[in-house]
């Protein structure tokens, strides 16, 4: 599209190589190539490319991302990534560095899977909002040990997700498993298609070349552990895309969307004059799939409010997990993920992904901004820790940039 197309030229010259201009042949003229107009909001790039720098340079990470989406439409308003490169000296830099690592690095997400679980659970008829699992650690499944960090007792969808509770998942994770006769599903395969409809293991289509599908095994391959882990975000892989887009259909009601990069394509002869133009192409938002309603997306919007906000029903004197991405302005649903990156078949204890994914205004949400930083060489690892404050440091701005209304009292103890 950018490119346009050589003109042609055939004619005579004299023995000064000048050309006899009556003696032209054929003349084809040049055609200018289209522009080509992106979602991408030249302000939030810039902010968060200076965030990322920072964030990158504070915890000597290897690498790290942050995408900012438009919920309701799935246009991509920003798309940050590092390592990078000049473009115009690529080839003095390896290979490796060329990929845009938000749409082709797969990476197994940890917990910022719980919230997608528990909307699909909870959409499914598996559990409401109300039922509560046992948490008591250690808790053996499968010959298998599993830990968690939250008080032995009986917690609803609220606390398992503002805490972060493995077992509590993992117990969700099993009931969605079951065979459901009812629903037509044998053992596995309920919790497969869950992971099916919000795009894990598929291409999301957007109009980037070298897009991963992200890696979910089929259920015929599960071992018995395979329920309980997938949906702590484990033994399943996805890409920052999928997994900013998935979030994106809990703020937009239910809607899983394409996620737009490109607005439209214009054609102009005038280049000293680029408004006036004419639109070969223009896109429009393309909704892929409906994975909740309307009313699950609202139940699970308000449940990973808990997350971030305060609220007196989760107990600790911070909170949940994400109190880190709390804002003046404007209240967030959001979810945080450390997960242990494998390295040679087994589960890191050093190395980490530190994750955070916001969505704000809770109360109408417009935005969803993903967060990872890969490998934190720092005591601070957690996303609750690394992704959660650079989420904040970055939201706020962006939302003021944008003119977004602010839902939030400006709080004291906020």
């Amino acid at each position: 599209e950018l490119k346009g197309h050589n003109g042609r030229i055939e004619t005579k010259v004299d023995a000064r190589r000048r050309e006899i201009r009556e003696l032209r042949q054929e003349e084809t003229p040049a055609e200018h190539g289209s522009d080509v107009v992106l979602t991408i909001d030249n302000g939030v790039q810039y902010i968060i490319e200076r965030r990322l720098s920072e964030a990158i340079e504070r915890y000597q990470a290897d690498s790290g991302m942050i995408i900012v989406q438009r919920a309701k439409t799935g246009e991509i308003l920003g798309m940050a990534t590092l390592p990078s490169f000049p473009p115009e000296k690529y080839g003095l830099y390896p290979a490796n560095l060329w990929k845009n690592i938000a749409i082709s690095r797969n990476f197994e997400p940890g917990s910022v899977m719980k919230p997608l679980i528990v909307a699909m659970a909870i959409e499914r008829g598996i559990i409401n909002e109300h039922t509560t699992f046992e948490v008591r650690a250690p808790w053996f499944y499968a010959g298998r040990r599993l830990s968690d960090h939250i008080d032995p007792g009986h917690y609803n969808a609220r606390v398992i997700l503002a805490k972060s509770s493995n077992i509590g998942t993992a117990k969700i994770g099993l009931e969605m498993a079951k065979a459901n006769p009812k629903l037509g599903f044998k053992e596995y395969q309920l919790l497969y298609a869950a992971f099916r409809a919000l795009g894990f293991g598929q291409l999301t289509g957007i109009d980037l070349v070298g897009e991963e599908a992200g890696i979910v095994p089929h259920y015929s391959k599960w071992s018995k552990l395979s329920p309980t882990r997938m949906p702590i975000g484990q033994g399943i892989a996805l890409t920052g895309i999928q997994l900013c887009t998935a979030y994106s259909a809990l703020a937009n009601g239910g809607k899983l969307m394409r996620p737009m990069i490109v607005r439209e394509i214009r054609a102009s002869e005038d280049l000293d004059n680029r408004d006036n133009y004419v639109v070969v192409k223009h896109f429009e938002p393309e909704v892929k799939g409906r994975p909740f309603s309307q009313k699950t997306a609202s139940t699970v919007i308000d449940l990973m409010t808990s997350v971030v906000e305060k609220d007196a029903r989760i107990p600790g004197w911070y909170g949940g997990t994400g109190w880190r991405a709390r804002l003046p302005s404007y209240r967030v649903a959001g979810k945080t993920g450390t997960a242990q990156i494998p390295v040679n078949g087994v589960y890191s204890s050093t190395d980490y992904n530190a994750s955070f994914v916001g969505i704000y205004p809770a109360s109408d949400p417009e935005l969803t901004i993903l967060v990872t930083i890969e490998r934190p060489k720092s005591k601070e690892h957690a996303g609750g820790d690394v992704a959660a404050p650079i989420f904040a440091s970055i939201a706020e701005e962006i939302g003021h940039y944008l003119h977004l209304p602010a839902d939030k009292k400006l709080l004291k103890e906020d």
